[in-house]
This record gives structure tokens, sequence and C-alpha cells, in this order.
């Protein structure tokens, strides 16, 4: 069989559900390409939503670790980029970029309301 046989029968034969052919004969996916916006919008949920969940997070974590107050600040500064990194992360692993907008503005007005509690409690748990 030639080369020339085995492409035209690959290019003749019935694709799977969920994959056509162009009509070059290539193989195209169903499903739409990802979008410029959705790049976008994921990126910067990612950036800057991450960094405001991080930072909220380790402004919690300041008030919480039960440690002297300056070791406290001090080993929460020290896991921000740590936190930030992880939220990056996390952030361009969702589907869709307004799910990742979502969790990240919950975490962030979720750590930032328990520390505004913290500090109006007296400072400290």
């Amino acid at each position: 069989m030639s080369l020339h046989a085995i492409a035209r029968s690959l290019l003749t034969h019935t694709p799977r559900q969920g994959v056509q052919l162009n009509p070059n004969g290539l193989k195209s996916s169903t499903r739409s390409p990802l979008r410029k916006r959705d790049v976008a919008s994921r990126v910067c949920a990612a950036f800057f939503g991450g960094y405001a969940a991080a930072s909220a997070v380790s402004m919690l974590l300041a008030r919480v670790m039960p440690l002297p107050k300056a070791d406290a600040t001090t080993a929460a500064i020290l896991l921000t980029p740590i936190l930030y990194l992880v939220a990056i992360l996390w952030a361009s692993s969702f589907a869709a970029p307004s799910r990742a907008w979502a969790v990240l503005v919950a975490i962030t007005v979720i750590a930032g309301g328990m520390t505004y509690a913290f500090i109006l409690m007296g400072g400290r748990l």
C-alpha cells in the first residue's frame, strides 16, 4: 500500500463523535477554541485576584497564628509568595474564567471579613 493510499484511507475514515474533518481533510475538535477575552480574564484573575486572595489570607494568618505578634506577622509575610503562587496555579486550572474570579473573590472577601472582625474584637485570636 502506498503512502498516498494510506493518507486517503485516513481522510475518508468516519471520524469519532466530537471530531470533524476540515475542508482540507484535517481533524479538528468541535469544542470552541479559547477566546482572547477568556485568556485575558484568566490571566487577570490569576495575577490580580490571586494577589488579593494571597494578601487577605496572609493578613488573616498574621492574626490567628499562635505566635508572638512580630513572629506571626513575619511568618505570614514569608508565606505570602507561596500563597500567591498557589492562587495563580489554581486560578489557571479552572475551565471557566468566571469560576476562577468567583472563587478568588470569595476567598478574598471571607478572609478580609474575618480579619476585619478580629481587628474589631480587639486584635488577635
